[in-house]
């Protein structure tokens, strides 16, 4: 059985071949009761479906970042915000519940991150809370750099792949908020243009399509569910 949360009825697949004379057979189905209670897979489904809207937001935010990000400081500000409430909303409230997006709920979700984030942003501005603005970007470019190493040095490592992944994560996180500690300016458009190039090469992963989140890909290898690894691989291209 294979996750796909818009099949409200099992969806067989016509290819799966039956013979009653063997005790062997593969089936293939796809089925929202596959799904992991995690709402990830449902949330990239939605982006996935509105991908020609999505990537190139993502791909305007990104160019901004690479080359715009320390300069205009009050956008910095705004989409830290965001960043900060996507992260509270997402992951510490969404990520604990069992939850499935539908279409309406996830507009609902993006409407309440972004109008969340702008309130935040403007918090941060108006009370000049500049060390939380650094510490928003420190993080989530502290959050993107230890996937990155994970994906191409530390998956190598023969030890549990989750302890090694959140790992490589968190001290890329607390080495960047200690550099930016100290070396602010530098280190912030050393941030601001990671995370700019990132998403300027995920909003094409949404485009060219087959380039599932770091989050889904180490869920799938944790479980290992190579099937379904490769069925969302493939699904998405």
């Amino acid at each position: 059985m294979l996750c796909n949360v818009n099949a409200t009825v099992p969806i067989i697949d016509p290819n799966s071949k039956f013979d009653s004379n063997s005790c062997i057979n593969e089936i293939n189905i796809q089925t929202r009761e596959a799904c992991p209670d995690f709402s990830i897979y449902s949330l990239f489904s939605s982006i996935i479906s509105n991908k020609y809207i999505f990537g190139p937001i993502l791909i305007l935010f990104g160019i901004f970042f690479c080359f715009m990000g320390n300069a205009f400081y009050s956008v910095l500000a705004f989409i830290s915000g965001i960043l900060l409430v996507a992260f509270v909303i997402l992951f510490l409230i969404v990520g604990n519940m069992s939850v499935t997006f539908s279409s309406t709920a996830f507009w609902i979700c993006l409407a309440a991150v972004i109008i969340g984030g702008i309130i935040c942003g403007y918090l941060f501005i108006k009370y000049e809370l500049k060390w939380i603005v650094d510490i928003a970007i420190a993080g989530f470019a502290g959050y993107l750099l230890g996937v990155f190493l994970y994906n191409f040095l530390l998956n190598q490592i023969k030890f549990n792949p989750k302890i090694v992944f959140y790992s490589s994560i968190a001290i890329c996180i607390i080495v960047l908020i200690f550099l930016i500690v100290m070396f602010r300016n530098f280190v912030i458009i050393l941030c601001t243009s990671f995370i700019g190039a990132y998403a300027i090469v995920r909003g094409l992963s949404l485009l060219i399509g087959g380039f599932p989140p770091e989050g889904m890909v180490m869920d799938l290898i944790t479980k290992k569910e190579w099937g379904q690894l490769k069925a969302v691989i493939n699904f998405l291209n």
